[in-house]
């Protein structure tokens, strides 16, 4: 379906990009409150990528299983 694929990838980006800002604070020396933050923010990210990765591979072994 589409729309798993699209959310799979727009997770996968929003992550490369909170993974570049993490990089940036600890570079500029950011305070732990900024860090943590950004460490919850990609935690929260991540969880949604597995499950929408799993989705989109359950949806197609059903398929192929009712085939």
């Amino acid at each position: 379906m589409e729309t798993e694929h699209t959310s799979v990838e727009s997770l996968s980006e929003t992550i490369l990009r909170l993974q570049g800002e993490r990089q940036s604070l600890r570079t500029e020396g950011a305070a732990g409150e900024g860090l943590e933050r950004n460490r919850q923010n990609l935690v929260h990210l991540h969880q949604e990528l597995g499950r929408a990765l799993i989705e989109r591979h359950r949806s197609k072994f059903v398929r192929h299983a009712a085939a």
